[in-house]
This record gives structure tokens, C-alpha cells and sequence, in this order.
């Protein structure tokens, strides 16, 4: 887990134009990132260590915030209903995410390499190639049976190769239900084209 950088979180906030006079405006630009952040960063804004049994951490609340703060609840809530509140918060989320896109994309390089998913590669694609959909080069398989698919599911991961056969199993089940009415749906159609003869 990478380490809060309290200074960039700082530059963001400070940078943040607030449309008129604040009540405590140190307290309103931290609680703009407090309620921006993800609750694992809340947590980090906070000091607060995950527990070492379950690794979770108790996250903070807007009361703990008005406790750590020495300002009543209530003000928050005015805070909260100023025109530039959200405009200030989404600025924070912005810059959260910038600052974390390199770790993303190699993270979604991570998996497209590992499982080859589609819609991973396709993502990967886009952001480095400028790469869509409807350049895709359409590639028609003659013939396509369930050994293709059993050899697809095997190359999964154990955990969801079960999963995999479970909704396999679906497929195959509405497609027989599906190719029975239509059988029937026939016929019904021939046996009223003999009876109109």
C-alpha cells in the first residue's frame, strides 16, 4: 500500500476557489478531502492502522471529523449545501485519481498479460493505442464446439472454472429450451399449413 502524501492532498485543497468567505476555511478545505477521499485514505487522514487480526479499520465518520476539528455537526452540514461544495469535492476526486493512474494502468497491464480478458485488453488498447471497437477486423470461426469452450474454461483460474461450468451449464439448458419451443413453434406451423391443405 503506498503511503498518504498529506502535501499533494494539501496543494489540491489550497487550490480550490471557494465562491465566498468560509467559517474556518482550513477545517472546510480538509473536510472537502475528507469527504472526497476513499474510506481507506479517510482512515490514513486519520492515523488509523488497520487491525492486525482482521486488517480492517474502523473508518472515520463526519462526527469524527467534527470531534477531530472542535466544529459542530451542523456545520458540515452547511458546508455541505454551499454552491461549491461538490464542485471542490470532485476537484479532489479528480487529482486523487490522476495521481494514481500509473499504478491502474499497471495493474490493468498486470491482468491483460495474466487472463487475456477482453474487455481489459480492449481498455489497454483504447488508452494506448486509440484503439475501438469498430476497428476490430472481423474474424469468423467456422465451426465452434464445446471442446473450444471446456479448453477456455480449464485455462481460467481453479476458483472460477466452477463458476464457469455452472453458467455453461445455464447456456446449454436455455439453449435446449430455446431450440425445443422453436421445434415445437415448427411444428405447429407445419401441422397448420396440412391441415389448411
Amino acid at each position: 500500500m503506498e503511503k498518504m502524501n498529506q502535501t499533494p492532498t494539501f496543494q489540491i485543497v489550497k487550490s480550490i476557489p471557494v465562491d465566498t468567505a468560509v467559517y474556518k476555511d482550513q477545517a472546510f478545505k480538509d473536510f472537502v478531502v475528507f469527504f472526497a477521499l476513499p474510506d481507506f485514505d479517510k482512515c490514513r487522514m486519520f492515523g488509523i492502522e488497520p487491525d492486525p487480526r482482521t486488517g480492517k479499520s474502523k473508518v472515520p465518520t463526519q462526527n469524527d471529523f467534527a470531534l477531530k476539528y472542535g466544529i459542530h455537526i451542523n456545520t458540515l452540514s452547511l458546508w455541505k449545501n454551499r454552491k461549491d461544495f461538490m464542485e471542490a469535492v470532485n476537484s479532489v476526486r479528480k487529482n486523487w485519481g490522476r495521481e494514481r493512474v500509473g499504478n491502474v494502468m499497471a495493474s490493468l497491464y498486470t491482468r491483460c498479460v495474466k487472463y487475456g480478458m477482453a474487455y481489459d485488453v480492449e481498455t489497454y488498447l483504447a488508452y494506448y493505442d486509440n484503439w475501438s471497437r469498430t476497428q476490430v477486423v472481423k474474424h469468423v470461426q467456422e465451426k465452434f464446439d464445446a471442446d473450444d469452450l471446456r479448453s477456455i474454461i480449464n485455462s481460467l483460474p481453479e476458483g472460477i472454472q466452477k463458476d464457469a461450468y455452472e453458467k455453461l451449464g445455464e447456456v446449454i439448458a436455455i439453449a435446449e429450451s430455446i431450440g425445443e419451443n422453436t421445434k415445437s413453434q415448427r411444428d405447429a406451423a407445419s401441422g397448420s399449413e396440412d391441415d389448411q391443405n
